[in-house]
């Protein structure tokens, strides 16, 4: 069926941003903002808006097309893709929401903002991963 095809190659080309995009942060940016927080924060401050609009648009897009794809072809692969990125967008939610809006507001001393930039890092990576396997288990369908 030529419709699940597309919704599974567009699943996969959404999830391969979003996972693209995230292992970039968690490779390069996030260890760049070590060495100075407050720097780091500035950095946030000034991506932040368009990371999020470009890391929520691909994750809800990849999540769309996964559960449309899986309603017209029930594969559970596409099913385990839409399960994997709800897990990335709860850990979004709630956990690295919160600390994203603490970090744009105003943080009180360095050891604080260094706390919060650990603490966002790690449920980046889990995130992360959850993100590649959405990615992974989507591209496995060989776009039949």
């Amino acid at each position: 069926m030529i419709a699940a095809s597309i919704f599974e190659a567009s699943c996969v080309i959404f999830g391969g941003i979003w996972v693209g995009a995230a292992i970039y942060g968690a490779a390069v940016e996030s260890p760049s903002r070590e060495s100075d927080v407050r720097a780091a924060q500035i950095q946030v401050r000034n991506i932040y808006k368009s990371a999020a609009i470009m890391q929520a648009g691909t994750s809800n897009l990849s999540l769309l097309t996964a559960v449309i794809s899986f309603g017209l072809t029930r594969d559970w692969v596409m099913l385990a893709s839409a399960v994997c990125t709800v897990a990335l967008l709860g850990i979004t939610v709630v956990f690295i929401l919160p600390i994203n809006r603490k970090i744009l507001g105003e943080v009180e001393t360095d050891s604080e903002l260094k706390e919060m930039m650990e603490t966002w890092q790690k449920w980046h990576i889990l995130r992360t991963v959850f993100g590649m396997g959405a990615f992974l288990t989507a591209l496995s369908t060989g776009w039949k």
